[in-house]
């Protein structure tokens, strides 16, 4: 029945009728602008479009509030420092945690916040962002600027080093960190197939079968380390309720906020019952011009996000054909 809601979300998204034209984006992405998807917001579940006032009501009252993303994508980061102004402005944040900070860099996050007058550049330098093989700072220079102007404390909610080479080594985990990353649950089959898939794909057919598990393993670990980051970081009151009124919000790939496999699976174990509202940002495809038709393509109908807030794309690039240069 669950799967048939969301089809038939996806059907009223397709089919109903086409909502006004989006309002105007000042974009920096440079591909897609003028597409009829551009700026507008979905809320999945209920198959409507939302306004931006809306969605923040919508994301205002939950305890945590994932934001997933492309990377190279100047647009989402831009768009993501809105939402952190616009719930700060509410009075609603209690913190803000990065897949990109590993936890082994929370001291020189501490360290910078703590200083007199903290800047984006000085948590750039005291993270040596550049030796860490993430996109441009420039492209996350203001979700920093919004998180030090509204005073959240920042979170490194990535594995550490140290733990990442343990869960990608041919060498068995160790008990104690299986263990603290509920990697002792199998997963179920359908969802190990789904990931090995998936991340295949994403490594462009490039990698042997037997390197698989211990991909789906390192996926697994870290967005176990990204939910218990949430639960540990201010206002996320560990496993017991949270600090009411306060949400703990999380800059991730968009991979990693998904309900049916990446940090929301983590949480509902670690927190059952815990109010996890997923927002994407999707770059728009040049074939696909209604949301439901992009969504049923994309996700085949399963509920995976809460919204999706459609913006241009950064490049057409193909991506395979970089990885094998």
């Amino acid at each position: 029945m669950r799967r048939a809601a969301i089809v038939a979300a996806a059907l009223l998204l397709a089919c109903g009728t086409p909502p006004p034209a989006p309002r105007g984006e000042d974009w920096l992405s440079p591909l897609g602008r003028d597409h009829p998807l551009a700026g507008r917001i979905y809320d999945i579940a209920a198959g409507r479009e939302l306004g931006e006032a809306e969605l923040i009501d919508a994301l205002a009252g939950a305890r945590f509030v994932l934001l997933g993303e492309s990377h190279e994508n100047a647009d989402h980061h831009r768009l993501q420092a809105r939402v952190i102004r616009e719930l700060a402005a509410r009075g609603a944040e209690a913190a803000l945690a990065f897949e990109m900070l590993r936890a082994d860099q929370q001291a020189a996050l501490d360290e910078v916040q703590a200083s007199e007058a903290p800047t984006a550049e000085a948590l750039r330098q005291a993270t040596r962002w550049d030796e860490g093989g993430w996109p441009d700072f420039a492209l996350y220079a203001p979700v920093f600027e919004a998180a030090l102007a509204a005073n959240l404390p920042l979170v490194a909610a990535d594995l550490s080093a140290d733990e990442r080479k343990q869960l990608a080594s041919p060498e068995p985990v160790p008990a104690g960190l299986r263990a603290r990353l509920g990697l002792d649950e199998p997963l179920p089959d359908d969802l190990q197939r789904d990931l090995e898939r998936d991340l295949l794909a994403g490594h462009c057919d490039m990698l042997p079968a037997n390197v698989l598990p211990r991909l789906v393993q390192v996926q697994r670990g870290r967005d176990a380390a990204l939910a218990q980051a949430l639960l540990s970081a201010p206002g996320g009151d560990g496993e017991e309720e949270a600090a009411p009124g306060k949400t703990v919000l999380l800059l991730a790939g968009a991979e990693h906020v998904r309900h049916d496999r990446g940090a929301p699976r983590a949480l509902a174990r670690l927190a059952p019952g815990a109010d996890v509202r997923s927002l994407a940002f999707l770059e728009v495809d040049p074939e696909r011009r209604d949301a439901g038709a992009d969504l049923e393509v994309r996700y085949g109908g399963k509920p995976v996000f809460d919204y999706v807030w459609y913006t241009p794309r950064a490049s057409d690039e193909d991506y395979c054909e970089r990885m094998k240069r």
